[in-house]
């Protein structure tokens, strides 16, 4: 799992979203409602547009001055206790005495690992200890490719996190896998965004924007096997 400052991640910006235009506006509207905290949660098979999606929502929130920090779940790391948020919490820093009791709390989780709900919960507190000491208590948004890798105690950490950061904005925004099901187990109060396949027409134009484009009979071999994605 790499955790990535914003500049890093934005270096080379995306492309303009080809048929994504309704998901973009939610994933935006719901980062901009500042200094409300949120979860966002973006569904949809393989190839559909997820990580792009999710590189325009970090440009978007370092154009309002989020800081951003971006990780990625992997399948080595998923039953580590807190593995994301060790990662998490090496890109936020430190900033001296008053983040350091919070640090020490993480620290202890860290060591001893348990994935207990009680721990989970002390865990948040401290994420949100800690976002007090950024600098103008910046907003915060944590962007997780591959959520469904992430370790279930550092995923209800951020998401409970961002549910109780009123004031300060913590944002989460999740891509996972279709097949992954219902992370957030359906309870409502996240931005749930869907990128269902391409319709045709639009399936055409990504295609036609890449370095190499096949003609003919192999153009449509292309766009059915892809089925919108």
């Amino acid at each position: 799992m790499v955790a990535e400052p914003c500049p890093e991640r934005l270096a080379a910006p995306p492309p303009e979203l080809v048929g994504r235009g309704e998901q973009l506006s939610r994933s935006m509207a719901a980062i901009s409602d500042t200094p409300r905290g949120r979860t966002v949660v973006v569904s949809g098979a393989a190839g559909s547009g997820k990580t792009a999606l999710l590189d325009v929502a970090c440009r978007h929130a370092c154009e309002l001055g989020f800081r951003v920090l971006s990780i990625a779940g992997t399948p080595g790391e998923a039953d580590t206790p807190f593995a994301g948020v060790h990662q998490l919490v090496h890109a936020l820093g430190c900033w001296g005495d008053e983040a350091r009791q919070y640090q020490r709390v993480i620290d202890e989780a860290l060591r001893s690992p348990s994935g207990e709900q009680l721990e989970t919960v002390r865990v948040a507190m401290a994420l949100l200890g800690l976002l007090d000491a950024v600098e103008k208590r910046q907003s915060v948004l944590v962007c997780i490719d591959d959520g469904q890798w992430l370790d279930a105690p550092s995923r209800t950490a951020m998401i409970f996190a961002a549910r109780r950061s009123a004031g300060r904005s913590l944002t989460v925004v999740l891509a996972i896998p279709a097949t992954a099901g219902k992370i957030l187990s359906g309870d409502g109060r996240a931005v749930e965004i869907e990128l269902s396949p391409l319709e045709r027409g639009d399936a055409a134009v990504l295609l036609d924007r890449q370095p190499s484009v096949p003609r003919g009979l192999r153009r449509e071999q292309v766009l059915t096997a892809a089925a919108g994605n």
